[in-house]
């Protein structure tokens, strides 16, 4: 199946063992390149080693325990330098104990949310996302109010 993302890049935690690393297969597969992430450096480099022979893509591993918003943040930024586009995030996928959560940017100051099964096809679900968006995103893109904004920066 072509989910059309071939040359994205993608961030995966937990991407040593499991579902993360089940992921990060898939969308290299898929012609991802992927950082990975998790707090064992031994396991986590074997998978990325594993990843990038099978699927020829660029993989990634960033030791980090997630945890810790100092190991996150140098993941986000790592992944960043590494892969060079200097994009942010336009698709979120968060593992919950029984399910999915999968944002994705709509445009300034609104996203798209979407729970899904365990048994979601997450790939499918992550590729409908982006294109609702691009056909509706003008339709649910909001100006943003300037009292929530004086409150970042």
């Amino acid at each position: 199946m072509d989910l059309q993302l071939n040359g994205k890049v993608a961030l995966v935690t937990g991407g040593s063992l499991g579902i993360g690393k089940g992921i990060a297969r898939v969308l290299a597969r898929e012609g991802v390149d992927v950082a990975i992430c998790a707090r064992r450096k031994d396991v986590l480099e074997a998978a990325a080693d594993e990843i990038r022979r099978e699927s020829g893509r660029k993989v990634l591993a960033i030791p980090a325990d997630l945890t810790r918003r100092e190991d996150a943040e140098n993941f986000v930024r790592g992944a960043a330098r590494h892969f060079g586009n200097g994009g942010g995030v336009r698709q979120t996928i968060i593992e919950m104990e029984s399910g999915f959560l999968l944002t994705s940017a709509a445009g300034s100051g609104t996203c798209l949310a979407v729970i899904a099964e365990q048994a979601a096809d997450l790939g499918l679900v992550a590729y409908e996302m982006a294109i609702l968006v691009r056909r509706t995103g003008e339709h649910i893109r909001v100006n943003t109010r300037a009292s929530a904004l004086s409150g970042w920066g």
